[in-house]
């Protein structure tokens, strides 16, 4: 489990020294029922109960090639609803990522419809693998003020995008999810 910061595709492991600082004792577990082996133990002491990146995330998210024209961007976030689109390069190696905000900020340009995802995509970005606690991932987001990031696993190609939504859900569903609603 670890969170990478990639530039252009040229991955970088990297630790957030803020994830050492705290503990996640009220980190997100899954809900224990009675008629499960584990329901008369404390959740909190239950290691393998702790919710994975892989158990919320989007599996296989729709993606983009580099040289997409952003009018073909803007049709798919306007099809699909979309507020990130992760833009690959040899169809499994992620060099970027555009958000519905930075498409919206070249829309009134005279020259948009010349560009290509290349243009507007950030090339900064933080990637985590797929067996990385949620809890650490909801830091991470709301410490560098992100609300995607791309899902890689142990070979570094994209399987997946978890985003503030999907966390979101899992909170829900982990934790606050009451039989009555």
């Amino acid at each position: 489990m670890s969170f990478y910061l990639g530039t252009n595709g040229i991955l970088r492991n990297h630790f957030f020294d803020y994830l050492s600082k705290e503990k996640f004792g009220h980190r997100l577990e899954k809900t224990l029922v009675s008629g499960d082996k584990a329901f008369n133990r404390n959740p909190a002491i239950i290691d393998d109960s702790e919710v994975i990146v892989s158990e919320l995330m989007k599996k296989n998210p729709l993606t983009i090639e580099i040289d997409t024209p952003l009018v073909s961007v803007q049709k798919i976030f306007k099809e699909k609803g979309f507020r990130h689109l992760p833009v690959l390069k040899d169809s499994r190696i992620v060099i970027g990522m555009i958000s519905d905000r930075d498409l919206l900020k070249v829309e009134t340009m005279g020259t948009f419809q010349f560009l290509a995802a290349n243009a507007i995509m950030k090339t900064i970005l933080i990637l985590v693998e797929e067996d990385t606690p949620v809890a650490q991932v909801a830091k991470v987001m709301v410490e560098e003020k992100i609300s995607a990031m791309p899902v890689i696993n142990k070979e570094h190609h994209m399987v997946g995008i978890i985003t503030k939504t999907d966390l979101l859900k899992g909170l829900f569903e982990y934790r606050l999810r009451d039989t009555r609603i």
